[in-house]
């Protein structure tokens, strides 16, 4: 049994995989409401790392839609460029295909930028957008210049080759820990949440032409942040280290003309498993508006 499958015998999909524009499409569905919020997951994950984060909350007043994103968990990206702004309108396929009008995009990480790429382009779609720790500013011109020369190939080409080395587990209980500071992991995290999915070859390949994009797709997302007026609600930890509040959240709240930040004290990277009832008050607050 070869690695990719031994992975999915052990973490099957959660939800239903159906067809969007010829690919597979992984989605899980649960509550109910007659408003919609889209969770978008981060780099390297799938949608289990949502499911995981909400699963304190027993009530809500929305339905909420996990989706794996292209290329990660059970939904397929093929050998085109995936660009963020093509992942958004995979998902935006998908919400048309199932009739879902007007959601709430709640992105984390990585996800942020698929969700406002959405937002972007047809903010009359959405009822708004919830970016938790989320990847929002551009980087310095150096790194934009770096991106766009291929000089962090090299880089992603080293993180490719350590998630699929045999020191796999190792590596990635330790980057697990970073991430989660000054947060403790929960217990059993990387077993609930499928960490096997991350090895496999397609999901290491879609990981790493999604951070070699990072900084070339906000560059040009950040131009038009000024014109996005429905309402953004920031939720990002004080205490991250991978992405930073003061750019990705105090500065990134400057550039939007209808946004509300909440900050979490002595809070990591992981904001949505640290504090999920914002993440819920968030999605409430645009549902009022």
């Amino acid at each position: 049994m070869s690695m990719n499958e031994s992975a999915e015998s052990l973490f099957p999909p959660l939800g239903n995989i159906e067809k969007v524009n010829g690919l597979d499409f992984h989605s899980l569905e649960m509550g109910m409401g007659a408003s919609t919020a889209i969770f978008i997951h981060g780099a390297s994950i799938n949608l289990r790392d949502w499911v995981l984060a909400n699963s304190p909350l027993t009530t809500s007043s929305y339905k909420s839609i996990y989706i794996d994103r292209p290329g990660f968990g059970y939904s397929r990206r093929d050998k085109t460029n995936w660009t963020a702004k093509k992942q958004a309108m995979q998902i935006r396929s998908f919400a048309q295909k199932n009739n879902i009008k007007k959601p709430v995009l709640v992105g984390h990480s990585w996800g942020s930028i698929v969700a406002l790429e959405w937002a972007s382009e047809y903010p009359d779609e959405l009822l708004g957008v919830v970016s938790v720790s989320g990847v929002n500013m551009p980087y310095s011109k150096l790194v934009e210049w770096l991106a766009l020369a291929g000089i962090l190939e090299p880089a992603v080409e080293i993180y490719s080759s350590n998630i699929a080395s045999i020191h796999f587990s190792s590596l990635i209980e330790r980057f697990s820990q970073k991430v989660f500071t000054p947060q403790e992991i929960p217990k059993g995290y990387l077993q609930k949440v499928g960490v096997d999915l991350i090895r496999r070859d397609h999901t290491i390949l879609a990981n790493s032409e999604d951070l070699a994009q990072t900084a070339i797709a906000l560059a040009t997302l950040a131009e038009k942040y000024p014109r996005l007026t429905l309402p953004v609600e920031v939720i990002h930890g004080e205490e991250d280290v991978f992405v930073r509040a003061s750019l990705h959240a105090y500065d990134f709240v400057t550039q939007l003309p209808n946004a509300n930040l909440t900050i979490l004290k002595g809070v990591g990277h992981m904001a949505h498993h640290a504090d999920p009832y914002s993440v819920r008050s968030a999605i409430e607050r645009i549902l009022l508006i």
